[in-house]
């Protein structure tokens, strides 16, 4: 198999031509291989994240031009027998005595022991234990799961070092990064913040702000307290804003004073008041606030309080933790409810 790219190809797609002959030779000089086996030797060995990404692009293109799509797509990515041997789904087959390739079948078939493998596999924590992992029903949709537990699921978030990095962000113009301690601290604070201004167990709190690192602490902070996070994107107008809060039952809301995308100032807290919001946490997007908050409203340091202790709430496993939406191109956007076991499953998929 030979890629049918000339040099000027290459320099069209962004190399300069001395970058783009020496490209091309160390190419040339992989012996005659399959094109799966070919892009792993290019992927690996040649290619590397300073080069544009159009140049890989046009690479896979010319060297899968041929392969047909109709019976599977070209792979993109083929692991070595070492990348089989460490990952995940390998190691958790192994320790469940299934084959890899029957693990799905496993799953559904075996629910309860697939996943009572896998909560003690993630480390799932429990105030207390569930007295089985599934309580089955006739009806799909009426099943228990983990029946008899008491858990808070942000409990299972904390599990890493506490000075291991939990988020990385970026801060005007550098990386920063934030400590599992840290973020622990921080919404527990929030927690405790909610509380004093009489928000708790089963209240529902909206956030409609840019995923920062306040957003993610105060969704784990609501979470620890008991509490359902509506999740409201901050493009959102008043009025998708004013929906959302109505179905959700939400009267308290954090998001920012405004958001600087650009040249552009969206001017966020406008907008959540015009949608009526009732009580309303405003975090400045920059050292000050740059709107006048309205009586009863909290600006962020003011609301925050220091007090980092707090022990969250033991939850039932079917209690609501977020309402998220549908789009509602259709009418009123579905609200979509996560309980404290929705991570759980979220989790698997990302760990297997």
């Amino acid at each position: 198999m030979r890629l049918d790219v000339e040099l000027k190809d290459l320099i069209n797609a962004g190399l300069t031509e001395p970058d783009a002959r020496t490209l091309l030779s160390r190419i040339e000089a992989i012996p005659g291989l399959n094109a799966p086996a070919m892009w792993t030797e290019i992927t690996r060995n040649i290619l590397t994240r300073e080069i544009p990404f159009e140049i890989h692009s046009l690479l896979f293109r010319s060297l899968f031009s041929e392969w047909d799509t109709a019976n599977a797509p070209p792979p993109a990515w083929t692991p070595s027998e070492d990348d089989v041997r460490k990952a995940n789904v390998t190691t958790f087959s192994a320790k469940a005595g299934v084959e890899p390739r029957s693990l799905h079948a496993w799953s559904v078939n075996e629910r309860e022991s697939f996943w009572k493998a896998m909560i003690d596999t993630l480390g799932i924590r429990f105030h207390t234990p569930p007295a089985e992992i599934l309580e089955p029903s006739l009806r799909a949709d009426a099943a228990v799961w983990l029946p008899g537990a008491k858990m808070n699921i942000a409990e299972s978030c904390f599990q890493a070092s506490g000075d291991e990095t939990a988020i990385v962000y970026r801060k005007v113009d550098q990386l920063e990064h934030i400590t599992y301690d840290e973020l622990d601290r921080l919404s527990n604070r929030i927690a405790n913040s909610f509380r004093q201004i009489g928000i708790g167990e089963g209240d529902a709190v909206a956030i409609d702000m840019p995923m920062t690192v306040e957003a993610v602490a105060a969704y784990l902070g609501i979470v620890k307290m008991g509490g359902v996070v509506v999740s409201i994107a901050d493009s959102f107008a008043e009025d998708e804003i004013a929906t959302r809060l109505r179905i959700a039952n939400a009267s308290t809301v954090l998001t920012q004073d405004i958001v600087v995308r650009g040249p552009k100032r969206l001017l966020m807290y406008e907008k959540v008041t015009g949608a009526g919001a009732g009580t309303i946490i405003v975090i400045p997007n920059g050292d000050t606030m740059a709107v006048t908050l309205r009586e009863g409203d909290h600006a962020w340091h003011d609301f925050l309080v220091e007090d980092d202790a707090f022990t969250p709430v033991p939850c039932n496993p079917e209690q609501t933790t977020n309402v998220l939406f549908s789009s509602g191109t259709t009418g009123d956007p579905k609200a979509i409810p996560w309980t404290h076991t929705t991570p759980i499953k979220c989790a698997m998929d990302g760990y297997l």
